[in-house]
């Protein structure tokens, strides 16, 4: 075995499969901008709230962008990881709550928090840095998809698509996650 093939058998041996090429990540390198990772996270809790880290479902949800972006693209539609999120995700879409798109990366206090609420510094900060955190495993591939066969979700109170069918995730989630029939 020459030396170059012996050093490749090395690094290939060392380095995790799911960084073992960027076809392997969940997000294409050159889609995963600082605002992709900030509207994911955004999503999250707009989404499933701030608990989403801990759950596994912040992961769930940025799959099944991920997937919804690479059918579109098989399907000949140019669009972004962000763009994606942008359109699908109500919260950011609909942008009801001032406080969910005013999150920000800086861990401050997001404009329009509800004044009844619990303290920000006390209660949501380090939930907050939690989902960004999740969101930088989710993209690094840290993550194995939780709801491998979904490739929508949808609000318990959604009325879905006859053609959608209830799908398994490998974690609780306050969404539910669906396939095309």
């Amino acid at each position: 075995m020459s030396w170059a093939r012996g050093a490749l058998v090395a690094v290939a041996l060392l380095v995790p499969p799911s960084f073992a090429s960027a076809s392997a990540l969940p997000v294409d390198p050159a889609d995963w901008t600082p605002r992709a990772r900030l509207l994911l996270a955004q999503s999250c809790v707009g989404e499933a709230g701030f608990r989403s880290a801990t759950t596994g479902e912040c992961a769930a949800i940025g799959w099944v962008y991920a997937k919804r972006v690479r059918q579109m693209r098989r399907a000949g539609r140019s669009i972004t990881y962000a763009r994606m999120v942008r359109l699908y995700s109500q919260p950011i879409r609909l942008r009801r709550h001032l406080w969910i798109v005013s999150l920000r990366e800086d861990l401050e206090q997001p404009r329009g928090w509800p004044r009844r609420w619990p303290d920000w510094d006390e209660h949501f900060r380090e939930q907050w840095q939690a989902v960004l955190d999740e969101v930088d495993r989710f993209a690094r591939g840290e993550i194995e998809d939780p709801c491998p066969r979904a490739n929508h979700f949808g609000a318990v109170t959604d009325r879905p698509s006859p053609r959608l069918v209830r799908t398994g995730c490998a974690v609780r989630t306050r969404n539910l996650f669906y396939r095309l029939r």
